[in-house]
């Protein structure tokens, strides 16, 4: 059984070098499949269908009142293909779970300039979970259009909750990049669970994946967040998390933004991260990553890259330290805590 395996460059510390390093032990039997870390969805037969309660899902109808109403009376929703507008912030039951047909066709919006939404220094959720929530919530997409103030989901459900397969999806006007919407997913409060098949593309708002004030397990699988006007992920005061195979990527419009913010967090690591800029983006950029009074922070597989002339110029900046990494390709590199 092959418990860890590295292989490549090694940066810990001052200690540079090539390495590959196996641990590994013999089996004493057949071995078996883990556990897996997500909850299954209720039984089907519990679902109950939105649009046989009156949801229109035809963009124009306000579907508020009818999700308020189910969410009060029903554990599993089913929201088939459509688009269900609301007006105002729909929050989740404890044990809410919302499946979608597919998180393309099936979409939460908000109508531009929603009242209660436009005011960035008062940012609104679209949706909420509630702290330690058990909230499953798959296969749906969050579009909070021309809404300056508008968060599209908010998540503080605990650390059995469950977000697959979610899109944010992106807006065609580049003259609104970055000021239409404040947040597209923001973990707080305590939020924690897992967050797995997320894409965030969402050209119109500040930040993709934005996690605070929480020590909650967090555990992100397969994430592609692209586009933002600031930042694409950023941590602050955030322990215990993991990001498995996370990809970002700055187009024309982000070329100021950096891939990940991580500050006053600890325990955080990323088990190949993808930092990309395409080909048409013609400004550079100094860093991917900036680290900033937290530790420690461990990148297993680091990639940064670009199709173009202008990648990042570092890959990973520490600002409390003032240090500096241009390596684009690393096995392992692990931040200590400050």
């Amino acid at each position: 059984m092959i418990r860890q395996f590295t292989h490549g460059l090694f940066i810990d510390g001052a200690d540079r070098s090539l390495r590959t390093l196996t641990d590994r032990a013999p089996l004493a039997g057949n071995a078996t499949l883990p556990d897996k870390d997500f909850p299954d969805l209720p039984p089907q037969s519990s679902w109950v269908n939105i649009a046989d309660l009156g949801a229109k899902g035809d963009g124009q109808t306000d579907d508020t009142a009818v999700f308020r109403k189910a969410v009060a009376q029903h554990r599993a929703i089913y929201v088939p293909m459509g688009r269900y507008r609301l007006s105002d912030t729909l929050t989740l039951a404890p044990d809410t779970a919302l499946i979608g047909m597919h998180c393309w066709s099936t979409m939460f919006i908000l109508a531009p300039k929603t009242a209660g939404f436009d005011d960035p220094k008062k940012p609104r959720p679209m949706i909420v979970t509630p702290r330690e929530g058990r909230n499953i919530v798959a296969g749906i997409g969050f579009d909070a259009d021309d809404n300056k103030g508008a968060v599209a989901l908010q998540w503080m459900a605990g650390a059995s909750s469950y977000l697959d397969d979610a899109l944010f999806p992106s807006k065609p006007d580049l003259n609104k990049k970055g000021n239409s919407q404040f947040y597209g997913l923001w973990v707080t409060d305590g939020g924690g669970g897992v967050f797995k098949n997320i894409w965030a593309p969402n050209n119109w708002a500040r930040n993709g994946f934005f996690v605070s004030n929480t020590s909650t397990a967090g555990r992100v699988y397969e994430a592609s967040i692209e586009h933002h006007a600031d930042v694409e992920v950023r941590l602050s005061n955030v322990s215990n998390w993991a990001f498995h195979a996370l990809q970002t990527e700055e187009n024309l419009g982000s070329e100021k933004a950096m891939a990940v913010d991580i500050e006053q967090s600890r325990d955080i690591a990323f088990h190949n991260l993808f930092c990309y800029r395409i080909r048409r983006t013609d400004t550079p950029y100094p860093f991917a990553v900036r680290v900033s009074k937290s530790g420690p922070v461990l990148i297993r597989g680091l990639h940064v890259f670009s199709g173009g002339v202008f990648p990042f110029d570092y890959s990973v900046y520490r600002d409390d330290t003032r240090q500096w990494w241009i390596d684009r390709e690393a096995a392992y590199l692990r931040l200590p805590a400050p």
